[in-house]
């Protein structure tokens, strides 16, 4: 295809170099959106659906609580995603006897993808403080955990409650109109 382009712009038919050059655009452009359809389903094929729930395994929110110790952990999972993402993390904590909370944000965990085009930000901001006031009746001082998008969330926490300790993995520190990194205090 390549070649049939070289050839007639060569011989000075722009019309036939133009309308070659539109069919390979079109080509490459349909292969790209195939090729990351593909690669976006191997990404979740893993996940097992639940009919009856409307929803997938591991998506709903997770509470362990003990009486051992007086300091719990909130995990707030990131963009698309569900608490299940902290699990080798929500393992060891238990296993310890250290309670911990890891609960679901607004839009995410369920079948319906359209509700993400009606949340706004507001909504994730206060899933995640009415987490911590839940979680922080049943401890004396929190660690809040947050990855990615929940990076920012738990910022957002530590700005408007006591945490005892702020645990950031991978957080997505954008400044929206600018898009450069954000600054942290």
């Amino acid at each position: 295809m390549i070649m049939v382009l070289i050839l007639t712009i060569q011989f000075e038919r722009y019309l036939l170099a133009v309308v070659v050059a539109l069919k390979l655009t079109f080509v490459s452009f349909r292969y790209y959106h195939i090729r990351r359809l593909l690669e976006s389903y191997s990404l979740f094929r893993d996940f097992k659906y639940l009919p009856d729930e409307a929803t997938f395994e591991g998506q709903s929110p997770v509470l362990f609580e003990s009486k051992k110790k007086p300091t719990g952990v909130l995990l707030i999972h990131g963009f698309s995603s569900t608490p299940q993402e902290f699990g080798i993390l929500t393992d060891f904590l238990k296993n310890e006897g250290i309670p911990y909370y890891t609960p679901v944000l607004t839009g995410f965990g369920i079948d319906d993808v359209h509700l993400l085009e009606t949340i706004k930000e507001t909504d994730w901001l206060r899933d995640a403080i009415n987490a911590y006031d839940i979680f922080s009746t049943n401890c004396e001082k929190v660690v809040v955990v947050g990855h990615s998008m929940g990076g920012v969330l738990a910022c957002h926490i530590a700005s408007k409650r006591k945490v005892d300790k702020l645990i950031l993995t991978a957080p997505y520190l954008i400044s929206k109109r600018s898009m450069i990194l954000a600054k942290v205090y």
